[in-house]
């Protein structure tokens, strides 16, 4: 069992949408 803090995975979360929409726009240009 891993006990993650929900801010910490909340910081994750948000940190691989920005990656995704990084990659999005790259692919757009």
């Amino acid at each position: 069992m891993h006990w993650t803090a929900p801010a910490g995975h909340n910081m994750i979360q948000g940190l691989q949408f920005l990656v995704h929409i990084i990659q999005l726009r790259m692919k757009c240009y």
